[in-house]
């Protein structure tokens, strides 16, 4: 009886200490930075490759488009984890919106102006 008295005491402090062993290994979520785009930001090139510095920088939900200065080609990089982007854009004389889901890039063609963004909460397109 002082055997299995003593097992069970041995596997209940077993079993105690397994959560805090776990949880001193957990790191959080790290954001990340992607190429010149910080986190939490959308970024905005005034080119097709994301490269270089960002023309303009976005970080506020809203829930209208905000104005941006027109450029031809253009790309945008979200580096936001749980937020999408909503890009408004003129292609082929016709004014078009696209969805750009969290962490995602966005790389026009040529004769796509860009004219607005809008960031919202929602994590899925």
């Amino acid at each position: 009886m002082n055997w299995s008295r003593k097992l069970a005491g041995t596997a209940l402090a077993a079993l105690s200490a397994l959560p805090l062993s776990l949880a001193g290994g957990v790191q959080p979520a790290s954001a990340d930075t992607r190429g010149s785009c910080p986190y939490p930001y959308v970024c905005v090139y005034s080119n097709n490759s994301a490269s270089g510095s960002p023309s303009a920088m976005y970080r506020d939900i809203t829930s209208n488009y905000q104005t941006v200065t027109p450029r031809d080609p253009f790309s945008i990089i979200n580096t936001r984890n749980d937020d999408t982007v909503y890009i408004l854009y003129v292609y082929g004389g016709q004014i078009t919106s696209d969805c750009l889901a969290p962490n995602g890039g966005f790389y026009s063609t040529s004769n796509t102006t860009i004219a607005g963004i809008r960031i919202d909460d929602r994590s899925y397109c």
